[in-house]
């Protein structure tokens, strides 16, 4: 069984739903992305391939591409290195290559880096370890008021989108459209139980909402949304410690924060620390270091496009850098 949502039946069918043609290749998902002038790319997001498997793997993909019109295979490998910010980030160990065609490395369109919290510990141990400033957040959340429901209700999502909106105007985060969460909580909530809607609410009114997914022992933190209104009750620290809660009744044993900026550090007894002083997730990457300092560090290799298209792909990523993607 692979290790990554990415590649589960559950999230196969949740990409169906919004309307991409799927397939499996040694049982790796490929998902088609469509393009303008019926062109198109495929992606691979952290398949479990062997190294001597992987040249026959691209080969295969290669005909695919070829029938589907596609400029190039969009491929994020899965094994990652547990890093301390001091060593250098590696790629991984085999570069997929094929005849006819161009590998270039490419930018992640899932997170790259990830934080990692322990959540097998008890309540109190969790707490403990946070930053000072974290748990007096949620105490203060608590005590000022702010309620927490958990939910699988697409109504729901109507709350996420509006504050998606709020979340847009002050920071650099791109949100799907409304449909697309309404489909993911369709499938993912409603269908299968492994996806829920954290909601934090003052005085009736939605604060925060978070999109949680619980994959084998994991739960993942995959979105998030909050208002621009009564940022001093907290809302999202007491609601990240409840999805928390949430995750420990679902026996998860860990709790992945998802998407941060690169970090650093100099020793494995110290504290990390920012790589990129410019980096624009560094304000939630400071939020989620407060509740896991001491977290599991992940970094995953760079991307790799594989290009069939030459001339059409360099136009595409010209575009994409117009566009600030």
């Amino acid at each position: 069984m692979n290790n990554s949502f990415l590649q589960s039946n559950q999230w196969e069918e949740f990409q169906k739903s919004v309307g991409r043609y799927v397939l499996r290749i040694d049982n790796q998902l490929i998902i088609k992305n469509n393009l303008p002038l019926g062109k198109s790319y495929l992606t691979c997001f952290k398949p479990d391939i062997l190294d001597d498997k992987i040249e026959s793997f691209l080969s295969q993909v290669k005909d695919i591409a070829k029938d589907e019109n596609c400029i190039f295979f969009h491929l994020e490998p899965a094994n990652s290195q547990q890093r301390t910010a001091n060593r250098q980030q590696q790629i991984a160990n085999s570069e997929p290559r094929t005849a006819n065609s161009q590998q270039r490395t490419a930018k992640c369109m899932q997170p790259k880096q990830s934080l990692i919290l322990d959540i097998s510990k008890s309540e109190e141990d969790i707490l403990s370890q946070m930053h000072q400033k974290t748990r007096y957040n949620i105490r203060l959340a608590e005590k000022k008021g702010v309620k927490i429901r958990i939910s699988n209700d697409i109504k729901d999502v109507d709350l996420f989108w509006e504050l998606a909106k709020d979340t847009s105007s002050r920071s650099e985060f791109h949100f799907h459209s409304k449909q697309y969460y309404q489909k993911m909580v369709e499938i993912l909530g409603k269908k299968y139980n492994i996806l829920d809607l954290i909601v934090g609410e003052y005085d009736n009114k939605a604060l925060v909402v978070l999109i949680i997914l619980y994959y084998q022992n994991q739960a993942i933190y995959l979105h998030g949304a909050s208002s621009n209104k009564n940022r001093n009750l907290m809302a999202p620290y007491l609601a990240q410690w409840k999805a928390i809660l949430e995750a420990k009744k679902r026996n998860c044993k860990e709790y992945d924060f998802w998407g941060i900026s690169p970090l650093k550090r100099e020793s494995r007894n110290s504290k990390f620390e920012i790589r990129n002083l410019d980096h624009p997730w560094n304000g939630i990457t400071k939020f989620k270091l407060g509740f896991a300092p001491n977290g599991k560090y992940i970094e995953y290799p760079d991307a790799q496009d594989v290009v069939y298209q030459k001339t059409v792909y360099n136009l595409y990523q010209s575009y994409k850098r117009v566009r600030g993607r």
